[in-house]
């Protein structure tokens, strides 16, 4: 997973044999990332990755370098606010 140039967070992933790309930031209520994203498995065994929110791409000050976290669940990416 990484931050790709236009501040959307990426994954490769193997399906199937072949790897794909797969924009995260995709997500419903995902924000542009100011910084590399970090990624990390919880103690459920459970993938998430965790990021800071860009205030110049908001609509909200609010956002300025808040934490917010993608994470799969029901065989979706979902996003919450940290």
């Amino acid at each position: 997973m990484y931050r790709g140039e236009d501040s959307h967070i990426f994954e490769r992933v193997d399906w199937s044999g072949q790897w794909l790309l797969n924009d995260l930031s995709a997500t419903r209520g995902t924000l542009k990332a100011n910084a590399d994203p970090m990624g990390f498995v919880d103690a459920n065994g459970a993938a998430r990755i965790v990021y800071r929110g860009d205030e110049y791409m908001q609509p909200q000050a609010s956002d300025d370098n808040m934490l917010h976290e993608l994470f799969y669940s029901g065989g979706q990416c979902l996003h919450r606010d940290l």
